[in-house]
């Protein structure tokens, strides 16, 4: 059988364990490449914490995600001081993310059943003693406007335009890309057998009108998991470009432009809920028919 996420989070914390008892760096790396397994096959991307059982497992009537500590603790509290422990070894701030998320993902059981998730709340105390209040609120930030990009499950989607000036009244051209993992894919249309959701594009706000977005590219690029490897599968991007053009009357100086991307994404067993990511861009509208 597969190992579970117990196996491989418990042989992680050992690893870090091991690291600080000798200051050799060889465990410390051990346990950040067990950790980028843990991350590839058990996370649970749309709502956080982890899966007990891999991605690639035999299929089950459902996948579990215990938070519930029994004879020994559970696998996702010890996956979220492994983050922790890791995050500060190494520095990469996206494991704070990930731990805060699962901290989120759990919050009604840690509120409510403190006793029966010790291991969580460890990690929980850990996450608020050892990391500043800034470092906290970085890692909390939730999607909202202003961002540009954002990654949802197996799909980050990335808006971009063409100028950051525009006068009213014109339009500026913008590219959404939508990056999807090795082994799932988008419906872009609707019209595939499946039920599967199309692509949805809107723009919130009165002050531009969203044209007709067009599939301008679907890219391959091969994944090498080390340098020299040969390729094990493709990441796929597909470019959208579309035409917002600015109201005639908009007024001169900063316009946000708010959109809201509707996906689904879908492997050979499964699909995922659908996604809905907010983004935004922001241009400088020049009076009409001013001219630089």
């Amino acid at each position: 059988l597969n190992a579970y996420l117990d196996d491989h989070v418990f042989l992680a914390h050992g690893l870090l364990d091991l690291h600080e008892a000798t200051g050799e760096a060889v465990w410390r790396d051990e346990a950040d490449a067990l950790l980028g397994v843990v991350l590839a096959r058990f996370a649970d991307r749309r709502d956080g914490g982890f899966y007990f059982t891999s991605d690639d497992h035999e299929p089950l009537l459902t996948r579990s995600k215990n938070p519930f500590d029994q004879a020994i603790p559970s696998g996702n509290g010890v996956a979220a001081l492994v983050l922790l422990r890791l995050a500060r070894l190494t520095g990469k701030r996206d494991y704070v993310r990930l731990a805060a998320r699962s901290f989120h993902a759990f919050g009604g059981i840690l509120e409510r059943a403190p006793r029966a998730s010790e291991s969580l709340l460890l990690a929980l105390a850990q996450y608020h003693d050892r990391f500043t209040a800034e470092e906290r609120r970085e890692a909390e930030r939730p999607d909202a406007a202003g961002q540009t990009r954002v990654a949802r499950g197996p799909v980050t989607v990335a808006v971009s335009c063409a100028a950051s000036d525009v006068a009213a009244g014109d339009a500026v051209a913008i590219e959404l890309r939508l990056a999807i993992e090795p082994g799932w894919r988008l419906d872009e249309t609707g019209g595939e057998p499946g039920g599967r959701l199309p692509i949805r594009i809107r723009l919130d706000t009165q002050d531009a009108v969203l044209g007709e977005v067009r599939r301008a590219a679907f890219e391959t690029a091969p994944v090498r998991p080390e340098p020299g490897a040969p390729p094990t599968a493709s990441e796929q991007t597909l470019l959208l470009t579309a035409a917002v053009q600015i109201a005639p009357d908009a007024k001169p100086g900063r316009l946000g432009l708010p959109f809201r991307v509707t996906f689904q994404a879908c492997d050979d067993r499964q699909c995922l809920a659908a996604e809905t990511v907010s983004l935004a861009l922001e241009v400088i509208v020049r009076g009409e028919g001013v001219r630089e």
